[in-house]
Order: structure tokens, then C-alpha cells, then sequence
């Protein structure tokens, strides 16, 4: 499975001459509210100057609670779950490495995307040499079902429409005293908008068993789209802080048939969430 790159067609060079400058500010406004700030991949800590932050992730499970032991004593009364008759300890144990399992592969994918992101721009010599060593005279290449996936949403992105303004950010609203990362930022040059994008690996992620966000979120669904709406939607108030309206937010859902889907956010619960973000700072 290959990438190829492609190149912007002769029709979309007065497009893309005319996004230049808008293009450039965006980078320049992100680089400058992003100034100061500090991640430690170990801890997944974010610090800006003396404060340490809250990150999005932290936060949204604020708004999201999982009782992890009550589940798994459910789990393992039920004849009909594939954990029945298994202790709760072992129900989280296997639960545990699924979800580190889940991140490390998750990881790598989100890497190759980044690599990729490079190699659709014609910037090879920016990517990683462990990546590097992907390129061949045919594109560029994926080694796993979801890279697979990868490649193919990159296939389908054209560039004659679209700019990479950002990829793998680091974002921090200041105010509300949170960052967190996204991994790509586009500008469409044909509607002249900004577009916020997410990939996504999850084996199902519309799967919801019921139950809601807690209030004054209660009306967003408390499974993983739902908690991803939350995650965008918070990047995307801090983006229109510094002058990057955001509007249009997509998770690029990434399978393990090698396929992929666009699965779009809405961005009219982003008031709300900022509401729910401010009251929840005043009790902290």
C-alpha cells in the first residue's frame, strides 16, 4: 500500500497565492499562544511557566465518570459478556492492557500520519528516519491495516483545495487554565475556512451503551464521539481565541479493514462547553 504525492494542479496557483498570507498569520498566531508552554510525554503534563495545566484529556473525564469496578462486577455477573464468571480484578486487568495496547498502536499511527502529512507536501527530508525508510520509488509505505487506512484518507485529500496549516499542535487556553494537543489544522482555500481534523483509531466509535455527560453537558453523549465532540469543540474555543475561526471539525476514523470514515462534529454545544468550563473553574 502506497502514498503518492501529488501535486497541486496549475488552476489552484492564484488559490493557494491568496491563502498565503492567511495561511502564514495562523502559523504565526499559534506559535505565539503556544509560547511558554511545556509537555512532559511521561506524565502527560502540560506547564505553563510555574502553573501545571489541566489537559483535555483530564478534563473531559471530569464530564465523563467510569466506575471501572462497578462495571466489571456487571461484567461478571452477566452469563451473556465474554468476561462472565471472571474476577473483577482480572476484568481490569485485561481491560488495562487492552487500553495500553490500544495507545501504543494508536501512537504509531498518529506518527505515520504525521510522516505522511510531510510526504504529501513533498517534505521528506522532515520526516523521521524511522519513517524515512518507508519511501520507495512507488510512495510512500504503510505496514498495518490502519496506516493502510492512513494512506488513504491522504489519497483523498486534495490538494489543490487544501493547506496544511498545522499538524501534531500543542494548544493551551491560558484563561481557562487547559491544553492540550490536535493533530492537524487545514485551510480549505475554496470556502476560505479553517478546518480541524482528528484521527482516530478506536475499534468502534459510535458504540454507545447509554448515559450522558454530566450537567450542563448532559445533552452530549457519553460514549467516545461524544467525549471527542467535547475534545474539538475545546481546541476549537481556544483557535477562535487567537484569531483561527474553527468551525468545520472531523475525526478521521481510522479501521481495521483499511478503510476510513469522516465522521463530522457539530460545533453548536461550543458555547455551552465553554460555559460548563467556566463554572467548573470557579468550583476548582
Amino acid at each position: 500500500m502506497y502514498l503518492v504525492r501529488k501535486t497541486p494542479s496549475l488552476s489552484s496557483a492564484c488559490l493557494r497565492e491568496a491563502s498565503d498570507p492567511i495561511v502564514n498569520r495562523a502559523r504565526q498566531l499559534l506559535a505565539d499562544a503556544s509560547e511558554g508552554l511545556v509537555f512532559e510525554p511521561a506524565g502527560h503534563t502540560y506547564t505553563l511557566g510555574e502553573r501545571q495545566l489541566r489537559s483535555v484529556s483530564e478534563i473531559i473525564k471530569e464530564f465523563a465518570p467510569f466506575d471501572s469496578e462497578k462495571t466489571a462486577l456487571g461484567c461478571s455477573k452477566n452469563p451473556t459478556h465474554e468476561h462472565y464468571g471472571k474476577s473483577v480484578d482480572e476484568i481490569l486487568a485485561i481491560w488495562e492492557e487492552k487500553k495500553n495496547n490500544a495507545a501504543a498502536a494508536g501512537t504509531q499511527v498518529h506518527e505515520f500520519g504525521e510522516a505522511c502529512s510531510l510526504y504529501w507536501e513533498g517534505r521528506e527530508e522532515e520526516i523521521e528516519e524511522q519513517y524515512r525508510s518507508r519511501i520507495c520509488p512507488e510512495g510512500f509505505v504503510a505496514t498495518s491495516p490502519k496506516e493502510a487506512a492512513m494512506v488513504s484518507w491522504w489519497n483523498s485529500l486534495d490538494p489543490s483545495r487544501y493547506r496544511i496549516v498545522a499538524r501534531e499542535t500543542r494548544i493551551v487556553n491560558p484563561m481557562l487554565e487547559y491544553a492540550g494537543t490536535f493533530d492537524l489544522l487545514l485551510y480549505d482555500m475554496v470556502d476560505g475556512c479553517f478546518v480541524l481534523m482528528d484521527y482516530k483509531t478506536n475499534e468502534n466509535l459510535k458504540r454507545w451503551f447509554g448515559g450522558f455527560l454530566t450537567t450542563p453537558l448532559n445533552m452530549i453523549r457519553s460514549n467516545d464521539l461524544g467525549k471527542y465532540t467535547m475534545q474539538q469543540n475545546m481546541y476549537g474555543i481556544q483557535l477562535d481565541n487567537i484569531g483561527i475561526p474553527t468551525r468545520q471539525m472531523f475525526l478521521i476514523w481510522l479501521k481495521e479493514d483499511m478503510t476510513f470514515e469522516e465522521v463530522e462534529l457539530s460545533d453548536r454545544y461550543r458555547e455551552v462547553i465553554q460555559y460548563a468550563l467556566e463554572e467548573r473553574l470557579k468550583i476548582s
